[in-house]
């Protein structure tokens, strides 16, 4: 194909595509004003729902699982592991935190686990005496003493997803299975011995031969 040819065939090309490319535009013109009025519309579902979550937050912040005082605190914390957190609700962190409240709460529940939050701007005198850091600041402790402290969001979900609460000599940090008071069957079940095993592994004692008897016939 020569270049003359080349171009007409080009030429043919956008005249043909020119139909398109109107019908295109009309479409998103006709669409501009729509999606002008759906904005509003969006923007507004978006506050009801922040508003909801707000709403929620607040009546939640009005139950026992929020702290009042230090002999609260204290008290809580000799629970056998105990999770703090504490949270200003005026942050952008607030309604994070506030999203995660069930997911949490079942999640300690199923530790064994007592969790226990703070809302930093409904009680600043509490807050100043436990020396929380503003405005997020997590607390793990196991039978009193402190394990661990996280103050970032990141951080704070991270450990929610291994859920360790105390730790050994070196440092690290480890996880018990199971709380005291619940029967673990692969720890029970480990300790005992299996008769049938013990019998195959034992060594048989040999048979004594039996002394023939004496012919009594004479």
């Amino acid at each position: 194909m020569d270049w003359k040819s080349f171009t007409q065939k080009t030429k043919d090309l956008v005249q043909k595509a020119k139909p398109i490319l109107e019908k295109t535009k009309t479409v998103i013109d006709t669409a501009k004003p729509i999606l002008a009025k759906a904005k509003p519309i969006a923007e507004k579902a978006k506050d009801i729902g922040s508003n909801t979550v707000a709403f929620v937050g607040r009546q939640i912040e009005q139950t026992p699982a929020f702290l009042k005082t230090e002999e609260e605190y204290n008290i809580f914390l000799a629970a056998k592991r105990s999770i703090f957190i504490a949270y200003d609700a005026r942050e952008n962190v607030g309604e994070s935190i506030r999203l995660m409240f069930p997911v949490w709460a079942t999640q300690a529940w199923t530790d064994a686990a007592d969790i226990k939050y703070l809302e930093i701007s409904a009680n600043q005198e509490l807050a100043s005496l436990l020396k929380v850091q503003w405005p997020l600041e997590m607390r793990v402790a196991y039978m009193g003493e402190e394990y661990g402290r996280m103050n970032s969001l990141d951080e704070i979900k991270a450990w929610w997803k291994d859920r360790c609460y105390i730790q050994d000599d070196t440092g690290s940090q480890k996880v018990e299975q199971s709380p005291d008071d619940v029967w673990s069957q692969n720890e029970s079940t480990a300790k005992l011995p299996d008769p049938i095993w013990e019998a195959v592994k034992k060594p048989r004692a040999p048979r004594k031969k039996k002394a023939p008897e004496a012919d009594t016939q004479k």
